[in-house]
């Protein structure tokens, strides 16, 4: 019998139009899908397993990893911290209508889990959905989930970001790997 591994991903949102300092420009989503694609195979490829993906389900990251999975015949997971229409709201619809159906799409044929407001200290609901992501991630044991982080290397926006994943992982001694996005070409 496989042990089931967990993939957890983080990572930017496709820049927003009046994003100061650009961190994932449009341009970069192809060098974004063939990182993550060949990120994805050599976690795979490393350990016989029933994989799992979990993460969010924003526009960029998050959208890209479930549907590399799917190419790839692994289940995954939405794990969302809102409804639907109000996720939609707050991290899809900035970007057009091509990640709104890409959205739709995913959780059409995925398991969506929605976040029931949890206390953990922190009010923060993006620092609430990376903590109930790690727990479920978790539940196999840390040698039985890797973090996969799309990130430029800097603190992010605000609280709850893609540095405060692999600062949760780090610290629990999870497997990270980080594809960094300022050395993706288009």
């Amino acid at each position: 019998m496989k042990l089931r591994h967990y993939i957890l991903f983080s990572g930017h949102m496709i820049d927003r139009e009046d994003r100061e300092s650009p961190r994932f420009p449009e341009f970069k989503e192809k060098g974004v899908i063939e990182s993550m694609r060949i990120q994805l195979e050599e976690i795979i490829d490393s350990n016989p397993s029933s994989y799992v993906g979990i993460a969010g389900a924003a526009a960029g990251g998050d959208i890209i990893f479930h549907e590399i999975l799917i190419k790839l015949g692994v289940s995954s997971q939405l794990y969302l911290a809102y409804s639907k229409e109000e996720y939609i709201e707050k991290s899809v619809s900035y970007a057009g209508n091509n990640w709104i159906k890409r959205f739709d799409n995913l959780t059409q044929i995925l398991p969506v889990h929605i976040l029931d407001r949890i206390d953990n200290g922190s009010d923060n609901i993006w620092e609430q959905t990376n903590q109930w992501m790690f727990e479920e991630a978790s539940k196999a044991g840390k040698s039985n989930f890797t973090l996969l982080a799309l990130w430029d290397g800097k603190t992010g926006d605000g609280k709850g970001g893609t540095s405060h994943m692999i600062s949760i992982a780090k610290e629990i001694g999870a497997k990270v790997k980080i594809i960094d996005i300022n050395h993706l070409l288009d």
